[in-house]
């Protein structure tokens, strides 16, 4: 069964950046060579490797039965995982 693992960040050239929270991941990007200039989206690596966004991500974590009782959205977030 597919879980979420941690979160992440994808930049405009597919690049991943994993971390423990979305600013971690944030923080490493912008620490890189002309990372302020990237745009990035937001989500998550899965068990299986996937970068999915919130929304799949969140599916994901219902779906095992691993859900937050702090959320009631439709979107997951990196403090839903700890």
């Amino acid at each position: 069964m597919e879980i979420i693992i941690c979160a992440a960040i994808k930049d405009d050239y597919n690049r991943v950046v994993r971390g423990h929270r979305h600013h971690d991941c944030t923080r490493t990007l912008r620490d890189m060579p002309n990372g302020e200039e990237r745009t990035f989206k937001q989500g998550f690596i899965t068990s299986t490797n996937r970068f999915v966004e919130r929304k799949e991500a969140m599916q994901i974590q219902i779906k095992a039965g691993l859900m937050s009782k702090d959320n009631e959205g439709i979107d997951l977030y990196s403090e839903d995982l700890y």
